[in-house]
């Protein structure tokens, strides 16, 4: 583990006046009822959620600070009739709106699209009789992606509908949920990656919703690609969403590097910090949700690596860091919401390879070998498979790839392509060729499928390697270890991303007056970094951070 990781583990504690929670943005907690009958894929994960709905359940702070609970249309399909209705019963007690995520596209002869968006005949109609008869008051139905999946879905059971066509086609499901709820107030959730195209055919989407409608959306959540660029596309995303007064949510979750409990949850607090600290950007709804294995509990609030726990340090109030640069110098201010300075707290100083100039940085992503594989393939994929440039011309440069198995003691190491450009901006950082370059544009893809090597089933396992990326071929590419069963059908693919590398310079500590300095080495300062400026957080504070671009 890099010594920036460990330190940013340690629970960083500062003088601060501690304030109640209070955020702007309305919380939204995607959850569920009570399920006896788990399907066999989610079979002891999240296994408490039925708890939630117990008078004294270990979620107080967060229950009276949510405003709608979200349950999908599969958990109402689940649930028995009496676990439902407890549910229900106990968040109209606690006065929590009631919000279903759901399809609203229905298959048929002509477009049967294996994928979330579309439902069978009937299905939404069976979802809502059943909120019904249970006491549900469905204040808010989530669509559940119908843009994406009815235009710009390129499986081989994708549709393509126009945007005109798919607005039709959602109004006539939107009329059938108003005869079971005629108050209820209809949004969207989309996907938002690197690609500028598709959030400007999102506002033609808008548009055509109200139309086919007769009103605009209630709301609109985005499913973001956690990828630095995808983030910035929020600002005129946000823009089009005020001109036309749609609120905007923000599905907060973890990337890949999620892969326990507190991985997941400092991945999705780092989502939220970098949004509304880094960027700035403060959504009208805040949506925690997960729908991968982690984190395995939904209780309590107070405990580390809980989805409640997630929400709980959400509400944390938000401080300010600033800072600026001169020359080699740092400075800055660390304060409370209310301007209050905060002494005697831990400052870190990143820089980011943002031009993908900085020498290789060790990463890593752990996991567990699937029960049935035999075998894995260590490769390398741009541009296919997942991965999309859309940024421009990029680079990305990668090391060996090491695969190992600590409790085995089995390991691989993988040198990557060998008749790739070599690395040659050695201006910076004196280190030896090491890795393979790519360039990477739009037009370009790799597969390549390095090694098979024999796994363990069920064990341990770490995927390494060094590399580095520009800013621009972030989600372009990742370096990959496939798992495969005895028949070589793929089961689990975890991957290694191709972003920024950053870089810890050091810590400072604020002053009595919350203030701080921090000297940037000369190689930096002559540098194409971006220089990041981060306080950890605290029991009382949420983490912030504020960036500083190349003079």
């Amino acid at each position: 583990m890099p010594p920036w990781v460990s330190k940013l583990l340690v629970a960083i504690t500062c003088a601060v006046v501690l304030t109640p929670p209070a955020v702007a943005s309305d919380l939204w907690m995607s959850l569920g009822p009570n399920i006896r009958h788990q399907a066999p894929r989610w079979q002891g994960i999240r296994s408490d959620t039925g708890a939630l709905w117990n008078t004294d359940a270990p979620w107080k702070t967060v229950a009276a600070n949510t405003r709608v609970v979200l349950f999908s249309g599969g958990q109402i399909d689940w649930a028995d009739d009496a676990d439902l209705a407890s549910a229900f019963a106990d968040m109209q007690r606690r006065h929590i709106a009631f919000g279903l995520e759901d399809s609203v596209l229905v298959q048929s002869e002509r477009c049967k699209c294996q994928c979330e968006a579309y439902g069978k005949a009937g299905a939404l109609e069976s979802t809502l009789a059943k909120i019904q008869r249970n006491g549900g008051k469905l204040q808010y139905l989530r669509m559940d992606e119908p843009f994406f999946f009815g235009h710009v879905f390129s499986d081989p059971t994708a549709c393509h509908e126009p945007i005109q066509q798919l607005a039709v086609e959602v109004a006539e499901s939107i009329k059938l949920i108003r005869k079971y709820f005629p108050d209820v107030q209809v949004g969207d959730v989309e996907p938002i990656d690197n690609c500028q195209i598709q959030t400007k055919e999102l506002t033609q989407w808008f548009d055509a919703f109200e139309t086919a409608t007769g009103t605009g959306l209630a709301f609109f959540h985005t499913d973001l690609v956690w990828s630095d660029i995808a983030m910035q596309r929020l600002g005129p995303l946000s823009r089009q969403l005020a001109q036309r007064r749609i609120p905007m949510g923000i599905i907060y979750n973890a990337d890949d590097t999620g892969t326990s409990d507190q991985s997941w949850e400092q991945s999705a607090v780092s989502h939220f910090t970098k949004i509304e600290s880094l960027l700035n950007i403060h959504p009208d709804q805040a949506i925690i949700h997960s729908w991968v294995d982690y984190p395995g509990q939904v209780l309590p609030e107070g405990q580390p690596g809980t989805l409640t726990h997630v929400a709980f340090r959400y509400l944390r109030p938000l401080p300010q860091v600033k800072a600026s640069r001169e020359s080699n110098i740092i400075s800055g201010q660390l304060t409370t919401p209310q301007g209050q300075p905060m002494p005697n707290c831990r400052i870190r100083i990143d820089a980011v390879d943002s031009a993908g100039v900085m020498r290789p940085v060790w990463r890593n992503i752990t996991g567990t070998v699937p029960a049935q594989a035999t075998t894995a393939v260590m490769g390398i994929r741009i541009n296919i498979e997942g991965a999309k440039s859309c940024a421009g011309k990029g680079r990305a440069t990668i090391g060996v790839l090491q695969y190992k198995e600590p409790e085995t003691g089995k390991q691989f190491s993988v040198p990557p392509l060998q008749d790739a450009k070599p690395q040659s901006d050695r201006s910076l950082w004196p280190w030896p060729g090491i890795g393979t370059t790519f360039t990477i544009d739009s037009e370009k893809t790799t597969v390549a499928n390095l090694k098979t090597i024999a796994v363990t089933p069920g064990a341990k396992f770490v995927l390494a390697s060094p590399m580095a990326a520009s800013a621009n071929a972030e989600k372009s590419g990742y370096a990959t270890v496939i798992f495969m069963d005895a028949k070589q059908k793929g089961l689990l693919r975890r991957m290694l991303w191709f972003e920024p590398s950053i870089d810890t310079l050091g810590t400072t500590t604020t002053d009595a007056n919350g203030k701080f300095q921090f000297a940037i080495p000369d190689a930096v300062a002559r540098s194409q970094f971006e220089i990041r400026v981060c306080y950890p957080g605290s029991q009382a504070m949420r983490p912030a951070e504020t960036g500083i671009k190349k003079l």
